[in-house]
């Protein structure tokens, strides 16, 4: 029946269908007015209207119903005729702009439907709020990331607004890290990390090419910390750097750096020291296992990056009192440093 009012050109019907929205019809009203729009081509009006029920206060309209009315209200605008006059393209972005916002905003009510606390009623509260209204950015900050500590929501809004403080940023990839590795407590290392993985696989989809919210020397850094700290396998942060799209060029300067920094856990903890030289040892078989797929100056660079790393460790490891763990990390690093000799000759 509704298809019928929409395809119907009688002007009589477009008439009466404004006079019932002039007399405070009603939602349906509107929504049949923007299909016979539609249906008549005048796409602008159609978008116009979609775009007044999308911002409609309305208990009745969910928030899932708003953003398919933002979607529709995009597509109509950019239909539009004369969609790139300066007036029009304003509304256009307007509308782009709009529907990115509640976008998150629906992020924001997904993480709430999350909350299993004693602010549970609390958050049903908040899921209500989002579903009757939109909201602006900062709103959805204040009223809700920051209420309810959604630390994956205010890095998606800080995003959208362009708002950067390097040490906000850095400590929200922290929170979001943090929170990953302490789901499942009980569960084995290994599906800890798959998950830790999977997250930050997700999130670089979202932020990768905007290296301000995606801080790879920091994350390098944070996550290798994070590694040893959950006991993960020290191949877990190479794997995934190499989903995350960082270079092992990068990743192993970053970590090399990292070890001779003046932090307390790389200075005297031996066993944190035992995982990083693991973990650079990793990266540096990894690059000789694929170190062919490399064009030639480019392996040739990176084989003696490799080797200025092990040349240290290799004089670290030199003491007599060497052995156990230690003299096997210098073994290794050894037939490492002569197959990448190789290379760099080659």
């Amino acid at each position: 029946m509704v298809e019928l009012y929409a395809q119907s050109k009688s002007p009589f019907l477009e008439n009466y269908l404004q006079s019932r929205v002039e007399q405070g019809g009603g939602h349906r009203y509107l929504d049949l007015l923007w299909r016979f729009y539609e249906k008549q081509g005048r796409f602008l009006q159609a978008a116009q209207l979609l775009f007044k029920l999308a911002e409609r206060h309305n208990t009745q309209t969910d928030l899932k119903q708003r953003l398919s009315y933002l979607s529709q209200a995009v597509m109509c605008a950019q239909s539009a005729p004369d969609a790139n006059s300066v007036k029009n393209a304003e509304f256009l972005q307007e509308l782009k702009d709009k529907l990115e916002v509640a976008r998150i905003q629906n992020q924001t009510r997904d993480a709430l439907k999350q909350i299993k606390t004693r602010d549970s009623a609390a958050a049903r509260d908040a899921i209500a709020k989002l579903n009757a209204d939109l909201f602006d950015v900062t709103e959805l900050y204040t009223q809700f990331a920051e209420k309810f500590d959604l630390p994956d929501v205010k890095l998606a809004i800080v995003h959208c607004a362009g708002h950067y403080e390097q040490e906000l940023i850095e400590g929200l990839w922290k929170d979001i890290v943090d929170r990953e590795a302490a789901t499942g407590t009980h569960e084995s290392s290994d599906v800890r990390s798959k998950r830790l993985s999977t997250k930050l696989l997700t999130l670089s989809k979202l932020y990768s090419n905007a290296p301000r919210y995606f801080p790879v020397d920091y994350l390098c850094r944070m996550l290798q910390r994070k590694s040893f700290e959950c006991g993960f396998a020290p191949a877990w942060l190479p794997k995934t750097a190499q989903y995350l799209g960082i270079s092992p060029a990068l990743l192993l300067e970053t970590l090399h750096k990292q070890y001779r920094s003046r932090d307390p856990l790389w200075k005297t903890n031996r066993q944190a020291q035992i995982h990083m030289m693991n973990t650079l040892l990793r990266i540096a078989g990894d690059f000789i296992e694929s170190a062919m797929d490399f064009p030639v100056n480019e392996r040739r660079s990176m084989a003696t990056k490799c080797l200025d790393v092990i040349a240290g460790f290799v004089v670290e490891l030199q003491t007599p009192t060497t052995g156990g763990e230690l003299a096997r990390l210098k073994q290794q690093f050894h037939e490492k440093q002569n197959v990448l000799e190789r290379i760099v000759a080659s």
